[in-house]
């Protein structure tokens, strides 16, 4: 693969004097040019005996006798390359835009940030073809996207923020092209669908704020996102357990909606005479959220108004951070996420019941525990870091809900793999001249 990055952008500034009171007026336009070309090349056996018989003879071998020694010859089983034209593609992403922003107080207590983003997006991709199939991309997207913060100060230390603002998710390369490669670890044909549409965004947010002192913060937020046209990832219909093939759709649209609390404070609170507790601040955010994607009126396979694939109904995140005048710093981080659709699977309707023909693929919930320890040297110049990531090494289950408990039964549902991705660990040293 060889992909090159091109990317500019002209900003503006300036202080202006409007409705009588001080604003702040930018402006900007900026481009980014993506260019990516991808060559594989395939290797497979193949049998090119012109002897039907001993063609056929060979297919009906039990597995384990399939590719034994005495079956790998050249007018029998052999590697051969097997490269086809989808094999490779050249993929453009080329986006323009621009911007203008206005910023200031209302009043004495609210503030607003007024905005309007314009971006032309170009993707093409050129592949091969089979049996006469186009499996090119030429698609030109022009998105207005406002955005507007409003920010009421209920007292100097309280704050009520609400924002609004449209976004845009565009499908990647691999997304897009019709190009088939075997996933190992999961024992997928993955294929990309060159029909697919980017995701526009709806966002709303109400957020409320406490801020005691200096570092120390509460905080809590409720959030709905409006997504037309959502990429989903799902098994390719017809897909049996022996032989998967998945690729990507739309759905033609979908919600998010949640709440989250976040709290930042030292641990002084609990002893104000202890300098160490003093140099421990503690941190944590936690989010519940609903999402559901909206099948009705399609002719689709797949589940109507379930969660959406990759989306967690929790997330948990929590750290506690040393820092001292000796120059040493220390974190410890632990997160967690709840179960998440890793693959679409499809079906039917029966009598308004969804059934499955080849279940939905779910990644289970797992924890995360990272380490870091540093120390400041050489007069502070320099900089000793030690770092520990997925200290825990959790198992990542994916599988099926056979018994549609909402979580994973060893017993009754379907391991589809498990993976440990393992501890890492780093030593690290900077110094600044």
């Amino acid at each position: 693969m060889n992909e090159n990055i091109y990317s500019g952008a002209l900003n503006w500034s300036q202080g202006v004097n409007l409705l009588g009171s001080a604003k702040t007026v930018k402006i900007g336009v900026f481009k980014q040019y993506k260019n990516r070309e991808m060559n594989a090349r395939v290797l497979g056996f193949v049998n090119k005996s012109e002897d039907y018989t001993e063609f056929n003879r060979l297919l009906q071998l039990p597995q384990d006798q399939l590719f034994a020694e005495e079956n790998i010859a050249k007018d029998k089983f052999f590697i051969d390359d097997i490269t086809n034209p989808t094999n490779s593609f050249e993929g453009i992403g080329d986006l323009n835009g621009g911007y203008g922003m206005l910023s200031g107080n209302v009043s004495e207590k609210l503030k607003a940030t007024v905005g309007l983003r314009v971006e032309n997006y170009i993707e093409k991709l050129k592949t091969g073809s089979i049996s006469g199939v186009d499996n090119n991309v030429n698609n030109s997207y022009t998105d207005l996207l406002p955005s507007l913060n409003l920010t009421y100060e209920l007292n100097p230390k309280t704050n009520l923020r609400f924002s609004f603002s449209n976004t845009v998710a565009r499908a990647q390369f691999r997304e897009l092209a019709a190009f088939s490669f075997y996933d190992f670890v999961t024992g997928n044909v993955k294929i990309g669908n060159p029909n697919l549409k980017r995701t526009r965004i709806s966002n709303l947010d109400l957020r409320y704020e406490f801020y005691p002192s200096l570092g120390k913060l509460f905080s809590v937020s409720a959030f709905y996102k409006n997504l037309t046209d959502p990429i989903e990832s799902n098994i390719i219909a017809g897909s049996t357990s022996a032989s998967k093939s998945m690729s990507f759709t739309n759905a033609p649209k979908a919600y998010i909606m949640g709440g989250e609390v976040e709290i930042r404070h030292d641990l002084g609170i609990f002893n104000q005479d202890s300098e160490i507790l003093k140099s421990l601040t503690f941190s944590a955010n936690a989010s519940l959220i609903k999402s559901e994607v909206n099948f009705e009126g399609t002719e689709s396979l797949l589940e109507n108004k379930r969660s959406l694939y990759g989306q967690s109904p929790y997330l948990l995140n929590t750290g506690l951070q040393y820092s001292s005048k000796g120059g040493w710093e220390s974190s410890i981080f632990f997160n967690r996420i709840g179960r998440r659709i890793d693959i679409v699977g499809f079906g039917n309707y029966v009598n308004g019941e969804f059934k499955d023909e080849y279940a939905t693929i779910y990644e289970a919930p797992r924890s995360m525990l990272d380490f870091q320890l540093a120390k400041k040297i050489i007069a502070n110049k320099a900089e000793l870091k030690f770092n520990a990531g997925n200290i825990l090494n959790s198992k990542v289950v994916f599988y099926q809900d056979i018994d549609k408990s909402g979580k994973y039964n060893i017993d009754s549902d379907q391991l589809i793999n498990s993976v440990k991705y393992g501890r890492n660990f780093s030593l690290s040293f900077s110094y600044k001249f």
